[in-house]
């Protein structure tokens, strides 16, 4: 990966939002030595290089809470490991699941943080 610098205007929002479904993509990290920190940041560079954060703009339903705005989730802790999913998705609002897409569950949330840019 470049090292590459990207500056966005972003604007936060804090909502309660029900339960809801993503769609997406993960991949495993550990927090070890701090992989995470690396490997996260390659992730979201890959999927903008492989045309999938684009698929993703396509699907997002932009009349949700959420919008057109790319979700980047941390799922599936286990502490003994050290290791997480991280998914990156958007609302899954229509129900379908395209064919090499994963969907998981977000159980409801108070305060949920969004950054829409």
């Amino acid at each position: 990966m470049r090292n590459k610098r990207i500056v966005i205007n972003l604007s936060k929002h804090i909502v309660d939002k029900p339960a809801f479904k993503v769609i997406g993509r993960g991949i495993r990290v550990s927090t070890k030595d701090g992989g995470n920190d690396k490997r996260i940041p390659e992730f979201w560079w890959e999927c903008y290089q492989n045309g999938f954060s684009a698929e993703l703009e396509k699907m997002a339903d932009k009349d949700s809470v959420i919008g057109e705005s790319k979700l980047g989730v941390c799922i599936e802790s286990e502490p003994d490991t050290s290791e997480f999913t991280y998914f990156i998705g958007v609302e899954n609002t229509k129900g379908t699941i395209p064919d090499d897409f994963a969907e998981k569950g977000i159980p409801a949330c108070i305060n949920f943080f969004i950054i829409i840019r």
